[in-house]
């Protein structure tokens, strides 16, 4: 399950469906709403909406909005599935440690992967950064 589909969320929908994954994308936007069997128009604070994207179900659900309503989004998905894997999106560097708190099992930051990126450049260390705080190198 994909809350949001701006460019990160309709990215992880492609990514989805080249594995032949299944997924739905919860899109307030109705101009964004791609595919009638794959997008549920609605938002993601909506029970209704999410019981209709398949909360129930879904072994994970990833919160690509824009603003940080991902906060609240997160502590509501948690709350409705302990179990279920949440991947958020921070827009603002000081909402990770937040997100995390909030119940966000990996919090992707542009600003914090942007700045390891650079850093590794810099360096011209042979460290590969697969994803934020995950760094790989031979020993």
């Amino acid at each position: 399950m994909i809350v949001g589909a701006g460019r990160e969320g309709r990215g992880t929908a492609e990514a989805f469906e080249e594995r032949g994954m299944d997924y739905r994308i919860i899109e307030k936007d109705p101009e964004r709403i791609r595919d009638n069997e794959k997008y549920i128009l609605g938002g993601g604070e909506d029970l209704e909406i999410l019981q209709k994207a398949g909360i129930k179900e879904a072994p994970y659900i990833i919160m690509s909005t824009h603003d940080d309503m991902n906060i609240y989004l997160t502590i509501y998905a948690r709350r409705l599935r302990p179990d279920i894997q949440i991947i958020s999106r921070a827009t603002l560097q000081r909402n990770v440690s937040i997100l995390h708190r909030a119940g966000a099992d990996f919090v992707m930051s542009y600003a914090t992967m942007g700045a390891d990126v650079i850093f590794n450049i810099l360096e011209r260390n042979d460290v590969v950064m697969i994803t934020e705080a995950l760094n790989v190198f031979n020993l």
